[in-house]
């Protein structure tokens, strides 16, 4: 049996953490992925911490970040209050990586975010990680170490995605802290995912409300591209986020334990979400008829479940 998503999943984070840091405060530095849409400006965003993301207090104010490309210079930014250091601009040719360097308690600390060119004329896919495309064990998740080593990928997820994602726009949208963001970023590339933009929670306090954070991330990039339309996920949380902002919704519900509102179509397993986007491939590869059809309550082809007692 699949290991379920506790109900106080961030509690045991906060825990966690709480235990593991110890006190310590180590400096750190982070860097969003970033799209690119038609060649156009895009901001790049870097976030300066410490170790243990237990709230605002942890977020580093007045750090000065610079930004690079290569080894082309983009800018430098001063993060705000709430640790946050954003440089807006067009991006060299060809540039498949940015990277941040702040110097923070007398420590140089760096990262680095993927350059993801998003078709402009493609329909998006937001999926969610825990227990859409990860049977996620936690102990490993929150371990100490670079690597999540124990959880492993839903059967056909990795498959199913890779071949979306040479029809669709895809990004992820996880409500893991953003201390996170790295090993979830190497999890997916290690399991054969596509590479894609992952988005986290940036503090522990919008982890825990989940829904408000990825519905907050849906709505801004709904004003980069009105093509965001389809979500994928496997939780309440995911199916109401998702649909509160017009997205056409798919639950992945191995265990048929919860139940969703009408909007959802449910679906047992990644057989049944790549069944479902053939059977329905011209509509959901054309943004415009898609939008029409979630707008009109229209007819889409959608698997059939069989009755487990």
């Amino acid at each position: 049996m699949n290991q379920r998503f506790p109900s106080n999943y961030y509690r045991i984070i906060g825990s966690a953490i709480l235990l593991a840091a110890g006190g310590c405060a180590k400096p750190m530095l982070s860097l969003s992925d970033v799209v690119v849409v038609n060649g156009g400006q895009t901001a790049i965003d870097a976030l300066t911490e410490h170790s243990s993301p237990l709230g605002d207090v942890d977020q580093l104010t007045g750090v000065d970040v610079e930004f690079f490309a290569g080894d082309q210079t983009l800018g430098r930014a001063r993060t705000d209050r709430a640790g946050w250091a954003r440089w807006s601009c067009h991006l060299p040719d060809g540039a498949a990586a940015v990277r941040a360097r702040a110097l923070v308690d007398g420590q140089t600390v760096e990262a680095e975010g993927g350059v993801f060119a998003w078709d402009p004329n493609r329909t998006i896919i937001v999926c969610d990680i825990d227990e859409t495309v990860s049977v996620t064990n936690y102990s490993t998740l929150l371990a100490k170490g670079e690597d999540d080593r124990g959880s492993q990928p839903l059967p056909g997820a990795a498959k199913v995605m890779t071949e979306l994602s040479k029809r669709f726009n895809v990004i992820y949208i996880t409500g893991r802290p953003r201390f996170l963001l790295d090993k979830s970023r190497r999890w997916l590339r290690t399991h054969g995912f596509p590479a894609a933009p992952v988005v986290t929670a940036p503090t522990l306090k919008e982890a825990i409300r989940v829904q408000k954070f990825k519905g907050g991330q849906i709505a801004d990039l709904r004003c980069l591209s009105s093509n965001l339309l389809i979500g994928i996920g496997n939780a309440r949380t995911d199916s109401e986020a998702y649909a509160a902002h017009g997205l056409l919704t798919l639950i992945i519900d191995e265990e048929d334990t919860n139940r969703f509102r009408s909007h959802a179509i449910v679906v047992r397993d990644w057989d049944m979400i790549s069944g479902f986007f053939e059977a329905n491939r011209a509509v959901l590869e054309d943004p415009a008829r898609l939008s029409s059809i979630i707008e009109s309550e229209g007819m889409l082809f959608r698997p059939v479940r069989r009755y487990i007692p």
